[in-house]
């Protein structure tokens, strides 16, 4: 919240904080946490020795975590980065709390928070939430400041997807049975190195499937590209004109669910002339019901035995 050639005390940045908060149009928000690498060292600014991390202020930081906020109504902003050496739960936890004391010291009302399921902040959501959680199987606690309110904690639709094709190839037949309105098929990872194969030499190609996309090394299975070079209608389309339907189906039902939780902008079912990119204006959109109806086809997907599928059960609710 300040600018990258300055340093600025705690006071300077609650004010900076402050001055933000009070032109707020909506006061209901949720909060986004992020962890990005950083390559360690260590800089001389303005009188300053920038560089450590807080965690271990001995210790050059490898990582900056990044609370931001986004209001129900409105565009998202940085609350605050903490540069840290090693990410732990606790240390999540004591970031977390300091978070939410600004926000209630504006009187905005933090409804949830939104982050990614590794291991660490599976740790963290476990000790904020006591493992009290109000419904069996769901991830709605108790609002950590006031008892009487829920707190939501929500896994974002990127790594939902992620952990979808991460599951999909470390299956021991690399192959996902899924059922929709009772007919069960079965999509194979097979399939689609079938359609990389078949046209990976040609200079008119049908899909931008990459090599990459159908064997990641471990590094790749973390990149968001990659995911969406499969989950595409694109390829949906390519692997129904070879009649590999049961493959096409699933990759359809999957790119139109990020369709619909992927909605950046008012506009973008209007620019991209599809249904599913208008945002949400009721309670009464039938897109809602397809979210529940997809929340029940992951859970019956869980019977998996890839790496991951547990965890991806953990936070279906």
């Amino acid at each position: 919240l300040k600018p990258i050639n300055a340093d600025g005390n705690d006071e300077q940045a609650k004010s900076m904080i402050h001055d933000i908060f009070a032109k707020l149009e909506c006061r209901n928000v949720f909060m986004l946490v992020d962890e990005v690498y950083i390559k360690a060292s260590w800089q001389f600014r303005n009188g300053h020795v920038i560089g450590y991390s807080l965690d271990q202020p001995s210790i050059l930081a490898r990582t900056v975590l990044t609370f931001m906020i986004k209001p129900l109504i409105g565009k998202s902003f940085v609350l605050k980065l903490f540069p840290v050496h090693c990410l732990s739960g606790e240390f999540l936890l004591h970031c977390f709390q300091w978070a939410l004391e600004i926000l209630h010291s504006e009187s905005v009302n933090c409804l949830g928070l939104i982050c990614d399921n590794n291991r660490v902040n599976r740790r963290f959501i476990n000790l904020v939430s006591n493992d009290s959680f109000l419904h069996p199987n769901s991830f709605i606690t108790s609002h950590p400041l006031d008892a009487s309110r829920p707190f939501f904690f929500l896994i974002d639709s990127i790594h939902l997807m992620k952990s979808l094709r991460n599951n999909w190839i470390t299956e021991p037949t690399k192959s996902l049975k899924i059922t929709l309105k009772e007919d069960s098929f079965v999509a194979n990872w097979s399939d689609i190195i079938r359609i990389f194969n078949s046209e990976h030499m040609s200079s008119l190609r049908r899909t931008k499937i990459s090599h990459a996309a159908v064997f990641p090394r471990s590094i790749e299975k973390q990149k968001v590209s990659l995911v969406f070079e499969v989950f595409n209608e694109k390829v949906a389309g390519c692997l129904r004109l070879v009649s590999l339907n049961s493959t096409s189906q699933f990759i359809g039902y999957f790119s139109k669910l990020f369709n619909i939780l992927n909605v950046k902008t008012p506009v973008a079912g209007k620019n991209l002339k599809d249904e599913d990119r208008h945002p949400f204006q009721s309670v009464n959109d039938i897109r809602l019901q397809f979210l529940l109806e997809a929340a029940q086809v992951i859970k019956d997907m869980g019977h998996s035995s890839g790496h991951g599928a547990k965890r991806c059960q953990q936070f279906i609710g």
